[in-house]
């Protein structure tokens, strides 16, 4: 029987499974942890630590991915082990095995209350307010490979394939109700689909909207290659091309939302994050840029960044190397100051508040709240 521990400041929660999706019995005990970024450090800077915990990880295990959705911070190993918690609270919602160690994981995706991902051909989905998997459903012509996480809206589940293929299947059931290619047949890389909308992307650089039901064109546009997923802000879609541009597309026609793309000066291979204002893309060894999400305009560059933490305002906090954080001022296009965050390893990209998330691989994790600005 495997064994979870998650320790908090003063809590230690022990999880006990055996298979997957399985449901957990939780005890407590005492125990401190030691900090991941200096709590003296911090303050200086004005800011606060909101929680720390850690989760026990074996020795051979390690903490590969961090990702927020709402008000979740998902926690992934490389085992397929998976921890849901309240990012605001510091508390475990739930935990589960994805998969056994070592089985590929496509995933997650997301659609309402639910988190679903893919194990061989089949599609798993989790009840996230009951912490569990719910439904699982046989897709038989998932086998050959899957690109791209599983994207869906009410009605169908969209898989891009190795086949170079975009197939779109029933939630219920698992039917197969069409596929869709590009005209030059190339890989399809990314999806981005609601009950309204279905478009995707192909690694030769078509951005291919269709309908959500069949596989009839709306539009399509042509950049230099892709090979980081397009991304979704409201009516608008972002691409980040091998051509060296960022593009701004409407999702309605397809057209640009500025005068000309903008030139980032390095084949993009990161998909922008996305900002209340602002963008933030990593070009390589370029590091990372800011732009303004209206005009098009870069705002500043941290030639050693390479991705945003979170904004405070028109205040941004970035990720640079080596490990230290980096926080600047939108308004006025300049750095502010630094920090070093020399024991940290991993982060979560947070575009919906101004909460910071970091972490080490052995499963320390520490959530910072930006209270004020440093003079």
């Amino acid at each position: 029987m495997l064994q979870r521990f998650c320790i908090c400041l003063s809590l230690l929660i022990i999880s006990f499974h055996a298979n997957a999706g399985e449901t957990k019995k939780v005890v407590t005990s005492v125990k401190p942890i030691s900090e991941l970024v200096s709590l003296t450090l911090l303050e200086h800077c004005g800011m606060d630590v909101a929680w720390q915990k850690r989760l026990f990880v074996k020795d051979d295990e390690k903490i590969n991915r961090m990702l927020i959705r709402e008000k979740y911070l998902f926690v992934f190993t490389d085992h397929n082990y998976l921890y849901c918690i309240d990012r605001h609270k510091g508390t475990i919602v739930f935990s589960l095995l994805m998969a056994v160690k070592g089985l590929p994981v496509d995933g997650p995706g997301f659609y309402e209350n639910t988190m679903f991902f893919i194990v061989g051909n089949k599609l798993h989905i989790v009840d996230m307010e009951v912490g569990r998997i719910t439904k699982t459903t046989y897709y038989k012509m998932i086998g050959n490979g899957v690109v791209f996480p599983p994207v869906r809206n009410k009605e169908y589940v969209y898989v891009a394939g190795s086949n170079n293929r975009l197939s779109a299947m029933t939630v219920e059931g698992g039917i197969q109700k069409f596929e869709a290619a590009s005209n030059d047949g190339a890989l399809i890389n990314s999806i981005v689909a609601d009950d309204n909308y279905l478009i995707f992307s192909t690694e030769t650089g078509f951005i291919i909207r269709i309908e959500t039901d069949k596989p009839k064109g709306v539009w399509s546009f042509e950049v230099g290659g892709v090979a980081a997923p397009i991304v979704r802000d409201d009516e608008w879609i972002y691409v980040s091309s091998l051509d060296r541009k960022l593009h701004k597309l409407s999702i309605e026609d397809g057209k640009s939302g500025w005068l000309s793309s903008t030139l980032i000066g390095e084949s993009l291979k990161d998909s922008v994050r996305i900002g209340k204002k602002v963008l933030y893309q990593y070009a390589g060894v370029k590091g990372l840029f800011a732009v303004d999400k209206d005009k098009g305009k870069k705002l500043w560059q941290v030639k050693e960044g390479f991705d945003l933490l979170c904004e405070n305002g028109s205040i941004a906090y970035t990720l640079a190397k080596p490990s230290k954080l980096v926080v600047m001022d939108n308004a006025k296009g300049k750095k502010l100051y630094s920090v070093n965050f020399a024991q940290v390893s991993l982060h979560a990209a947070n575009t919906e508040d101004s909460l910071i998330y970091v972490a080490d691989e052995k499963g320390r994790i520490m959530c910072i709240k930006p209270n004020k600005q440093k003079p």
